[in-house]
C-alpha cells in the first residue's frame, strides 16, 4: 500500500533513512519537509502490518518535480518496493502535469541507476564531489514527461 507520509511515520522512516544513508536526513527535516506546500511524501506500508518497506520524497517547482529521497528498508530490499514508488512518482508527475522530472544519485550505485533507467530517466551529467561520505560524484538523470 502506497499512501502520504504522515507526522506518525517519521520515526520509521528515520531508521530507514539511517540504514540507507551515510548522511541521512534528521526526524526535523523530514518533519519541516512534511509542512512545506512544495514537497509531496510517500511511505510504502505492509498491508498486514502497516510496516514502513521504503519511502520516496518529492519537491515540485513550477514545472518540474525533483525527486530527493528514495530508500528501502535493508530487509524489504529487491522486493519491488522502490519500482513500485517510483512508478507512483511518475504518475503524480503526470497528474501535477510537470514537464520534466530530475534527481541525482551516487555514480557507484549501479542497483539505483538501473531502476531510474527503467523508468526512462537518463544520465545528463555529472556533479563532482556531491556526496560525502565518502566522498563521491553524483550523476544527474532526468526525463522529460
Amino acid at each position: 500500500m502506497i499512501c502520504p507520509m504522515s507526522s506518525e511515520d517519521i520515526e520509521e522512516v528515520s531508521e530507514i533513512e539511517k540504514a540507507s544513508f551515510s548522511r541521512p536526513w534528521t526526524k526535523k527535516n523530514f518533519e519541516e519537509s512534511l509542512n512545506l506546500s512544495d514537497a509531496f511524501f510517500i511511505v510504502f506500508k505492509d498491508d498486514d502490518t502497516n510496516v514502513i518497506m521504503g519511502y520516496l520524497g518529492i519537491y515540485f517547482s513550477p514545472d518540474e518535480m525533483g525527486i530527493m529521497n528514495v530508500a528501502v528498508s535493508p530487509k524489504y530490499r529487491r522486493c519491488g518496493v522502490a519500482d513500485a514508488l517510483l512508478k507512483k512518482a511518475m504518475d503524480t508527475a503526470s497528474e501535477k502535469k510537470v514537464s520534466y522530472v530530475y534527481l541525482e544519485v551516487r555514480k557507484t550505485n549501479i542497483a539505483a541507476i538501473n531502476l531510474y533507467e527503467k523508468h526512462g530517466l537518463k544520465a545528463l551529467g555529472i556533479r563532482k564531489g556531491l556526496y560525502e561520505d565518502p566522498k563521491e560524484d553524483g550523476i544527474v538523470m532526468g526525463k522529460d514527461i
